[in-house]
């Protein structure tokens, strides 16, 4: 369930520093955790404001950094698609905004949306993603394939 999903991601040890998108199937299920290798880094911050949220590489409760623009325009996007009968953003419109230059970036390796409400999943690995940032990255795209 939701609750216990949160609870869950909030306890168990990661590997690494890393922003988590936690979405349920009823009404305001959205969270943003911040964690860190041992635990949060700050409170939850649960969709209870706001009928979306954005999350890239930086913390959302600053602005974005001059050079990396990707969650504005994300915002941008979804304010543009509007809020339909109520509801969340849908899948659609989700996956529209996070294809979109800048969000989508030459730095973007793998993307994924995947719906709790009824099971949709769609991904995206971009092979070429380590050669568009460093042309002498093979190594990395080796990995990938």
């Amino acid at each position: 369930d939701y609750d216990g999903a949160v609870e869950f991601l909030k306890k168990v040890p990661f590997g690494a520093a890393v922003y988590v998108a936690v979405a349920g199937d009823g009404k305001y299920q959205g969270s943003i955790l911040t964690r860190n290798e041992t635990g949060l880094v700050v409170p939850v911050q649960h969709l209870k404001d706001n009928w979306y949220a954005v999350e890239t590489n930086h913390d959302n409760w600053l602005p974005d950094p001059p050079t990396d623009p990707r969650r504005s325009r994300a915002e941008e996007c979804i304010a543009r698609h509007g809020q339909k009968d109520g509801d969340v953003a849908t899948f659609g419109v989700v996956v529209d905004c996070i294809s979109e230059r800048p969000v989508l970036n030459d730095g973007t390796i793998y993307t994924a949306v995947m719906s709790p409400r009824n099971g949709e999943l769609w991904g995206r690995v971009r092979y070429d993603a380590a050669e568009a940032v460093d042309p002498e990255a093979s190594s990395v795209k080796d990995i990938l394939l």
